[in-house]
C-alpha cells in the first residue's frame, strides 16, 4: 500500500484514497508487462478492530479495480476511487489480487458520526382518529451522510405537516440551518 486511507466521515470517500502496488517479497516495485498481470484486478474489504469481516454494503466507492492506465508514474498503481466506509467504528481494509498474491491490511482508521446530513424516520406514525393525537407518535433522528444517528447538533429541526386528502397526512421534516 503506497498510500493508507484516511480522512473519512461516516458514508464519504476517503480525502486520501488508498492506493496498492505489486511489489515482491523485498518490497521492491514488480512491473506488470504479461497479459496475465494486465487483466489483474484487487478487491478490498472491511474488517473491524477485531478482525472481523464486515458486510460489502458498509463500503461506499470502488471495491474492485483494475490497473489504472491514467497513472503518469512508472508504477502501475490499483487507485480505489471514492471509496468510503459508512458505520462508525475502528476499521482496516483488506486487499486481495485476482492472482493470488499475498494479501495486504491497511493501517487502522476510525471513522467518528459526521455532520448532520439529513433526517430519518424512525417511527413511523399511526393509529390516529379525527380530532386526536395519533396512538403512534413519529420519531425523526437527524443522521449523518452514513445514516448513523447525529445526537447534538446545532442545527435544528422543523417538522411540518401537509394534509394530501381528508384521510393522509404528509409529514415534511427539514434540518433548519
Amino acid at each position: 500500500i503506497t498510500q493508507q486511507p484516511a480522512g473519512a466521515a461516516p458514508g464519504q470517500a476517503f480525502a486520501q484514497t488508498p492506493i496498492v502496488i505489486i511489489t515482491d517479497l523485498g518490497g521492491n516495485f514488480v512491473g506488470i508487462t504479461s497479459p496475465q498481470l494486465e487483466a489483474a484486478q484487487v478487491t478490498v474489504q472491511l474488517y473491524n478492530q477485531q478482525g472481523s469481516l464486515m458486510d460489502d454494503s458498509l463500503l461506499t466507492g470502488d471495491r474492485r479495480v483494475s490497473l489504472s492506465t491514467q497513472s503518469t508514474l512508472p508504477q502501475q498503481l490499483f487507485t480505489f476511487r471514492n471509496l468510503g466506509v459508512r458505520p462508525v467504528g475502528t476499521f482496516f481494509l483488506a486487499f486481495s489480487s485476482s492472482m493470488g498474491f499475498l494479501p495486504i491490511n491497511s493501517s487502522l482508521f476510525t471513522i467518528t458520526v459526521g455532520p448532520p446530513y439529513a433526517l430519518s424516520i424512525s417511527r413511523q406514525p399511526g393509529g390516529g382518529t379525527g380530532n386526536s393525537a395519533l396512538a403512534v407518535q413519529p420519531i425523526i433522528k437527524v443522521v449523518d451522510q452514513g445514516g448513523n444517528f447525529v445526537q447534538q447538533t446545532a442545527e435544528g429541526v422543523a417538522v411540518t405537516t401537509e394534509i394530501l386528502t381528508p384521510n393522509s397526512l404528509l409529514i415534511k421534516p427539514t434540518i433548519v440551518r
